[in-house]
């Protein structure tokens, strides 16, 4: 495997200047994951790919979204990033992820500066294609936006063929939907220590076939930490794009609120400790990336 982290880009302080929306940040988030999975898949097989370069790009390419959602946040994105002093190589992603990049007399067409914005580094492809895979309906959309004959349209299957074939195939994806209970007793919520990784998560897991979201919260609460939960309202949804197994995983959380009733807690195989944590401590500990959002959702 050949990889290097080169990017030494602040993306969060990045993001958090330039006011970046919620929703954008979580699209981005998602981008990020499925460019790495692809990323290390390519370098498995003998490409020199710069994972943090990727990550970067992939976290900041989409930025122009806080000033505009038209044509015009690729080439807005990248002034934005130049003027915080983000490396050009970085700034590029956000010009070269729109479509499969414009020409330089496409981008005039669209009323946007006249340059080339084709992505052509492995990175710049990488998360060009992983902008279009992150959303189901994307590419329908894009072939009703450019056209299915045009040169922009064919440009992104183009890419798209180029980057599977570099990653020896698409990658495998699954999607799940998950309830969570924010388990609480005398002000306080139960956390479980995971055996590997070593992170802390609220009790939840799988909605199996034929449940309710309600049902399976129940049953996994008792399942996992032995007790009864009078299962409340819905905190709030939350989503997540990972790797796990080779296959690239997309997870629905339904987050609800809870009160133990009954039973004794005891762990499961999957976990090695309990706590009933306060909320001011909950920001203290090693969060799961599922349960840090119910953090935001309980202090609501």
């Amino acid at each position: 495997m050949s990889t290097r982290r080169s990017s030494a880009v602040d993306t969060a302080l990045v993001l958090r200047k330039l006011d970046v929306p919620e929703g954008v940040r979580l699209h981005s988030e998602n981008v990020k994951e499925i460019a790495l999975a692809v990323a290390r898949r390519v370098a498995a097989r003998g490409k020199r790919v710069d994972l943090g370069l990727v990550e970067a790009g992939a976290l900041l390419h989409d930025v122009g979204r806080a000033a505009t959602h038209g044509p015009a946040h690729c080439s807005k994105g990248a002034e934005m990033l130049r003027k915080e002093g983000v490396p050009e190589k970085v700034a590029r992603f956000a010009e070269t992820h729109f479509l499969g990049g414009l020409t330089a007399g496409e981008a005039g067409a669209l009323g946007l500066p006249s340059k080339d914005s084709i992505p052509h580094s492995i990175e710049e492809k990488i998360v060009c294609y992983a902008d279009k895979v992150s959303d189901s309906g994307k590419i329908l959309r894009m072939h009703g936006y450019a056209g299915g004959n045009s040169p922009a349209y064919k440009r992104i299957l183009k890419l798209m063929r180029e980057v599977e074939g570099m990653a020896g195939g698409k990658l495998e994806t699954v999607r799940d939907f998950d309830a969570m209970v924010a388990v609480e007793k005398g002000g306080k919520y139960l956390v479980l220590k995971r055996k590997s990784p070593k992170i802390w998560e609220f009790p939840g897991g799988a909605i199996e076939w034929g449940e309710s979201p309600q049902q399976a919260a129940r049953r996994e609460c008792e399942e996992e930490c032995g007790l009864k939960v009078a299962v409340g309202k819905v905190l709030g949804t939350t989503s997540a794009v990972y790797e796990k197994g080779g296959k690239l995983k997309h997870a629905v959380y339904i987050v609800f609120s809870g009160k133990a009733v009954g039973g004794k807690l005891r762990l499961s195989r999957e976990h090695t400790s309990a706590r009933w944590v306060g909320k001011k401590e909950l920001s203290s500990l090693s969060l799961g990336f599922n349960a840090r959002p119910v953090v935001d959702f309980l202090k609501k």
